[in-house]
């Protein structure tokens, strides 16, 4: 995880959280506290644990191979 990523992540979560208050006690945008930091940590690395469990389901559906090869059947031919 890239300190860079986090502190955008934070950005966009207390911008998102400053959207929820009352136009006349709009707290300061550019304040990101360690909460927005932990947020952005946990979204981030939730995120990289689904795609890393996405990759592996679908690399063992590309490398499983058939056991055994089909065989004809007769009266088909």
């Amino acid at each position: 995880m890239i300190d860079d990523e986090v502190e955008a992540v934070a950005r966009a979560i207390a911008r998102s959280r400053c959207s929820t208050f009352p136009k006349s006690s709009e707290p300061d945008i550019s304040a990101v506290s360690e909460q927005h930091r932990d947020l952005a940590r946990l979204a981030i690395a939730t995120l990289e644990q689904h795609r890393a469990a996405k990759d592996k389901s679908n690399n063992q559906l590309v490398s499983k191979e058939p056991d055994q090869t089909p065989v004809s059947c007769p009266g088909l031919d």
